[in-house]
């Protein structure tokens, strides 16, 4: 069950290597702000969520509401209604 509001969002993984083939270490490798959208918490009375599960999302990664995790093996992330930028169903 997800929390009215929240949109559960598995993140894409950050580049760890060059087009050369070259592999970054992780401190160089760069937080994503892209991902695919697993589950959408209901509406609440300020928004109604666009957003619908497979669809592909550019959310604020840098918000102090954002929630990281794993689940079942995947990086997922956390965010509010308020954090989705773009949709590209």
């Amino acid at each position: 069950m997800i929390i009215a509001g929240k949109i559960l969002i598995e993140r894409k993984v950050g580049q760890t290597e060059t087009k050369s083939g070259i592999l970054l270490p992780e401190s160089m490798t760069t937080e994503e702000n892209i991902g695919t959208v697993l589950h959408v918490g209901a509406a609440t009375k300020d928004m109604t969520p666009e957003v619908k599960p497979g669809d592909t999302v550019v959310f604020n990664h840098k918000t102090h509401r954002r929630k990281d995790f794993v689940l079942e093996d995947r990086n997922v992330v956390e965010v509010g209604f308020e954090d989705i930028y773009l949709i590209n169903p």
